[in-house]
């Protein structure tokens, strides 16, 4: 959830810096880093719990709270795909894999 609030601040203070700079650089290494280490293992750990909830509780789907929260958890998935696509569109032309500060 942090990685979620934190992802936007870094894009605004990405955009404010000149194109190929060293705090450019950084920027794009920290929303790299943000994307691979954090945000897509928890993605993929708290999907993989639900799942496993759902598969041991089956009366949770028969519930009005629980299939609102199902209906939230979309919205919140499309929003993580929406942050996806733009760190694919507004990436430069710098590959952040091979970046180095040894320049």
């Amino acid at each position: 959830m942090v990685g979620l609030l934190y992802l936007p601040r870094l894009f605004v203070y990405h955009n404010d810096n000149e194109y190929s700079s060293h705090i450019d650089i950084t920027f794009l290494l920290m929303e790299y880093r943000l994307l691979k280490y954090i945000m897509k293992p928890a993605l993929i750990a708290t999907y993989a719990f639900g799942f496993i909830l759902i598969y041991e509780n089956n009366y949770l789907l028969h519930e009005n709270y629980f299939l609102l929260k199902l209906l939230l958890i979309l919205f919140l998935l499309c929003f993580i795909f929406i942050y996806l696509f733009f760190t694919k569109t507004l990436k430069k032309a710098i590959n952040v894999k091979e970046l180095s500060f040894t320049e």
